[in-house]
């Protein structure tokens, strides 16, 4: 993901934080359970560009839009 993307993600996720829709200490299992070890990867690891996980190179399908709905729901 280019540089800028990661910033507005960022962004927009912090607003959900503080709108109170979202937790940073969820575990990203919680919106993609097929990741491996998203259990123990927390919002606030991907915010800060720290979980470890170097590619996601899972199939569109299972990183579908109705993934990324349930956050924002």
């Amino acid at each position: 993901m280019p540089s800028i993307q990661k910033s507005l993600t960022a962004a927009l996720l912090m607003k959900q934080v503080q709108a109170g829709n979202i937790d940073l200490a969820t575990p990203l299992s919680r919106y993609y359970p097929q990741i491996k070890e998203a259990d123990q990867i927390t919002l606030k690891m991907m915010v800060d560009m720290r979980s470890g996980l170097t590619e996601l190179s899972a199939p569109e399908k299972e990183l579908s839009e109705s993934s990324a709905d349930s956050i924002c729901a």
